[in-house]
Parts: C-alpha cells; structure tokens; sequence
C-alpha cells in the first residue's frame, strides 16, 4: 500500500530518497528551505571544485612553456568572471533535479519544515502562512550549518566561513585558515593556486587527522604545501592579537609549552573547523526523537530514530556516518527502500570512497595502516611513487604516490589510498577493489592499458605479491 511520505532537506540524500520512494509507488513531498542540491550542490562540493578547477589552471599556466606555449603576457584571474561560471553550473544542476523530481510526481514545498508531532510537521515560508502536513514516514536529510569559532566569530567580511569563501569576488592577498581538515586544506589549495599567501593552522598533529586516512598521505600533502610555500602550523592554535585596516595579526600558540609562540600577518581569516547539527532547530524532541551528546540524530542501520515512524540520512547523524554526499545518496536509497519493504543492501562504511581535492588530489578507501593494524591485520603495505608513471611524466604532473594495505595471511585488499594527478578519478577501481574484497595479486593481474596513470594500481598490486617490475 502507498504511504505518504514527507522528506525535510533536497540535498544529496533527501532528493535521492524522494525519486527512490517515489519510484516504489509512494506519495512523496519534498520540502526544502533554500535550493535544490543542498549544501552538496549550493555551498559544497560543486561550487568548490569549479574555483579548484581556475586554480589548477593557473598553476598549469606556469609550466606552459615547458610543453612549448608560449604566452606573450601572464594570464589574468577574474574572480568575477568565475563567480558567473559557477552561477551558471548550479542553475544546470538545480534544473536537473527539478526536473528527476517532476518526472517522478514528487511535489515540491519550499519552506522551513518543523515537526508537530509523530505524524506532522508544519511548513512555513516568507509567502504563504503555515500549513500543517500529515505524513505515515517522515526522512530528515536537513543537513548541517558551518562550525564558528568563540574568539573568531563571522562578520562575512573579513573573517569568514567556508560559504563566505565561495562568493569572494577577489583573491585576498593573504589569508589564514583556521582548520586543516578536508575543508580547509581544500581551500588552502584553492586560494593558494589563484595567488594568496596562504597559513594553515591545525590543532591536531597533522593537517587531514582523518582515522581513515592513511598518515603517509598527510605528509605527503604537507611536503607539497612547503613547496607551494603554504605557512602550516599543526599542535597549534591561531588568535587575534589586534585588527586595523590592514587586516589581522595573529598569534599562533604551539601545544607544546617548550615552543615559542609566533606572529603572523593577514588580510583575511577562514574559520573551517568543521559541521554543526541542526537537528535541535527542528521540534525533533516534540516526536521524542534522541541525538548523542553532540546532537547529531541516532538511527539504527535502517535510519529509523526512536520515533519508529521518522527515520534520518546524511550529514544530520554526524562523523560516525560520513559526512560524504555520496553516502547520503546511498543512505537515502537504502531507507527509501526498507521503508517500502523492498529488498535493499546495505553497505560498510570502513568501504566508502573518498576524494579530497586538494592540489594535488588526494583519493582514499578502506583501512589506513594503523586502523588495519588496530583491528588486529597482520598488515601487509606498500607504495609506488607517480614519478614511475609514464603518463604522469607525460601530462607533467609527477608528484604523489598510492598505498595498498593488504592482509599478509589472505592476500585481500584492505585500503588504497592516493595522492597524486586525478586521485579522485582513480578511486573507481580502487573502491570496485576493496568493496569487493580483491586480493593483491589478483589486481596484479588485471591488464590495465598503457600509458594510463591507472597502471600504478597495478604495478603496486605486482610489489606487494613480490613481482614489481616498473614501481619504486
């Protein structure tokens, strides 16, 4: 029988899980406060990969020469110009979704969602008064709101958040980022190829202190960044000392007492430090619904809270679930499908891909080392430099390396983790590799064509079964 349901949020996850219930007969409303594609498609993935992608191509102008283009005068950014390209992008995308929707009957309300009770929610928004819906299952993908800092709030001018950064119509002239995550190390990158003097500042030990990120990928990516002359401070904290017109004097404070204290200056502060859940902004607790201690929503592995009738995907259940676009698609099919009773697989999130676009790129899947080792692997890795690569040489992008860490007794593929020239494309046969439990010489084995960056996959799978041939 078709059940009416509500989804609050049309990003990644809630628009995904409205055409999948849809397609299974229900009848789906979909409501949503600002823009189809959420924070994914609006303030996120897409946006930042069309900046990543002007200032890659400022980089590769200053090698023009080496491949024999010769340019008769420096080329010039136009931020401006950008921003238009990227308005435009967006205005695609959005009109694809509209129309998935459209396709599949679901109906579109544009509003601020709160939940009445178990079985309602209201909707309201800057046109019309508040209407009541009822529905038989309710999916929150409502996503999250940028993290700010006590002693670095935003004024969206000159300090500023992720979102701040991707309506810039300038290039600051120096910069400091506050968090060495995949965010900031992302926008390190970013403003760093198109011109800004960029400090990175990390509190942890390394900047990408990801569990599942391998610690050899995070110095490799700090070696670049010393090349590209990016400032980066890690066991350190950053504070406004002063601000006059000239813009910001910093303190940057080690954890370790035993080392100095240090000063720099900056036009500009970024303060990417992470997520914050809205799920107390929403009534949950009117439907009894339980967060944990952080407020993130708590689910069972069919994304049903504790209200059995409202189920939660995607960023709104925090780190735990990663907070990846494409989990909150896979998270949304998977409920869309066990709301319905339709057979459904579930899926391994130590097995989700994922791709930071930092310059250069950087694609990871399955166990670190140290993860594989904390689980009790008798661990088994090795690496290959991209300078072996023929094709590396070729499009003059040599830097990076790939890890494959393998189970000694079993030969299976535990993790691959890349840094280097297209990472994120590469993670296609890596995650086919490690979702499906390859072993290493079975990769060994795969013919891969030449000359592709691809063949390092394989050569590495040759090194760790003892039969390297090209990969130091």
């Amino acid at each position: 029988m078709p059940k009416n349901i509500c989804i609050i949020g049309a990003g990644p996850g809630g628009y995904v899980a409205a055409v999948r219930s849809a397609q299974l007969g229900n009848n789906v409303t979909l409501i949503e406060k600002e823009n189809l594609g959420g924070t994914c498609l609006n303030h996120g993935c897409i946006p930042s990969k069309i900046m990543k992608t002007a200032s890659q191509l400022m980089e590769q102008a200053q090698n023009f020469t080496d491949f024999g283009l010769i340019l008769k005068e420096p080329p010039e950014f136009d931020m401006k110009k950008l921003q238009e390209k990227k308005k435009k992008i967006i205005e695609i995308q959005q009109k694809g979704i509209e129309e998935l929707l459209e396709h599949e009957n679901i109906k579109v309300i544009k509003g601020t969602a709160y939940i009445k009770s178990p079985t309602e929610i209201s909707v309201k928004n800057t046109e019309t008064k508040n209407q009541t819906l009822s529905f038989d299952r309710l999916i929150i993908a409502a996503g999250t709101k940028t993290s700010e800092l006590d002693q670095m709030k935003f004024d969206h001018k000159d300090i500023l958040s992720s979102d701040d950064l991707l309506e810039l119509d300038y290039v600051p002239e120096s910069i400091a980022i506050t968090g060495g995550g995949i965010i900031g190390c992302e926008f390190a990158s970013i403003l760093n190829g198109l011109g800004s003097e960029v400090t990175l500042i990390e509190y942890a030990d390394r900047i990408l202190p990801l569990d599942n990120l391998d610690t050899d990928i995070s110095k490799a990516l700090a070696r670049e960044y010393k090349k590209k002359k990016i400032k980066v401070f890690t066991n350190a904290l950053g504070s406004i000392i002063k601000k006059d017109e000239t813009g910001f004097l910093l303190e940057i404070k080690p954890r370790n007492p035993k080392k100095k204290n240090q000063e720099i200056k900056c036009s500009k502060i970024a303060v990417c430090t992470g997520r914050t859940s809205l799920a107390d902004t929403m009534g949950i607790y009117n439907a009894g619904i339980e967060t944990d201690e952080n407020g993130w929503m708590k689910t069972d592995k069919n994304y049903q809270t504790s209200c059995k009738n409202i189920f939660a995907i995607g960023d709104i259940l925090g780190p735990k679930h990663s907070m990846l676009a494409h989990t909150a698609s896979f998270e949304g099919r998977v409920c869309a499908e066990y709301i319905s009773d339709n057979n459904f697989t579930y899926f391994d999130y130590e097995k989700i891909p994922g791709a930071i676009f930092t310059s250069p790129e950087i694609g990871f899947i399955g166990l670190s080392e140290k993860a594989a080792r904390d689980k009790g692997f008798d661990v088994l890795k090795e690496k290959i430099l991209f300078r072996t690569s023929a094709k590396a040489h070729a499009i003059g992008e040599i830097n990076g390396e790939i890890i494959i860490t393998a189970d000694k007794n079993t030969k299976i593929i535990l993790g691959i983790h890349i840094i280097g020239p297209h990472a994120s494309d590469l993670l296609g046969e890596a995650s086919i590799a490690v979702q499906r439990n390859i072993s290493f010489t079975e990769l060994a084995n795969i013919v891969h064509a030449h000359p592709t960056l691809s063949e390092i996959i394989m050569e590495t799978g040759l090194k760790l079964s003892g039969a390297g041939i090209h990969g130091k």
